[in-house]
C-alpha cells in the first residue's frame, strides 16, 4: 500500500495503524535524512541558524524549507492526499559535518483547524559506517494544544550478512 498510487489504500492503512494505537501520523522519520541527498538539495533552502551542542558534541546548526514548488509532505487533509511544504532543522557535527539530528515541521489544515506536524530525529554513526536512527520524537499539535506525543528509540542494530555455496556436478558424473 505504501507504493500504491491509490490514495484510499493508504488511508486504510493509516486508519490500521490507529487502531493499532498508532495515532497520528504514519511514517518513518528516521528515512527523513534522504530528503538531503546531493541529487535533491536544490529543492531546499538552507540558513545558518546557530551554533549549540547536542550531547557531547558541538554542533551548526542550519535551518532548512522546500522551495516554492517542490512541496512534498504527504498527508491527508480532510478527505484528500494532499503535498505540503516542509522546514525545520538539521544539526550537523561541527567537525564533520555529519547529520546529528534533523527536525521537519509540516503544517496542515483539518477540519478548518491549523493542525502541526513536528518531527525530530536523532543520528548516530553505526560501526558500520552508516547513519542510523537513534529516536525518533513525533508531536501533532492542533492550535496550541499537544493532540498526539509519540517516542521512538532504536539500538542494537545488526548488520546482516549471508553466506551461499553453489556446486557443480560435471555432466559426466550425473547419474542416468
Amino acid at each position: 500500500n505504501v507504493s500504491s498510487e491509490d490514495d484510499r489504500q493508504r488511508k486504510r492503512m493509516l486508519e490500521e495503524f490507529e487502531k493499532l494505537g498508532m495515532v497520528g501520523a504514519a511514517s518513518d522519520f528516521g528515512q527523513m535524512i534522504l530528503l538531503f541527498r546531493r541529487s535533491a538539495l536544490d529543492k531546499f533552502h538552507f540558513n545558518y541558524k546557530a551554533q549549540g551542542r547536542l550531547g557531547p558534541d558541538a554542533v551548526t546548526i542550519l535551518q532548512w524549507y522546500q522551495r516554492e514548488d517542490e512541496g512534498s509532505a504527504r498527508v491527508f487533509q480532510e478527505r484528500e492526499m494532499v503535498r505540503v511544504r516542509m522546514k525545520g532543522e538539521i544539526w550537523v557535527h561541527e567537525t564533520d559535518l555529519r547529520p546529528l539530528r534533523i527536525t521537519v515541521i509540516i503544517p496542515v489544515k483539518e477540519h478548518g483547524a491549523e493542525v502541526v506536524h513536528e518531527g525530530s530525529i536523532d543520528y548516530y554513526r553505526s560501526a558500520y559506517g552508516v547513519l542510523l536512527p537513534s529516536a525518533v520524537r513525533y508531536k501533532k499539535r492542533v492550535g496550541n494544544r499537544i493532540a498526539v506525543e509519540n517516542y521512538a528509540f532504536y539500538s542494537k542494530y545488526r548488520m546482516f550478512r549471508v553466506e551461499a555455496e553453489i556446486k557443480f556436478t560435471p555432466e559426466e558424473n550425473v547419474p542416468q
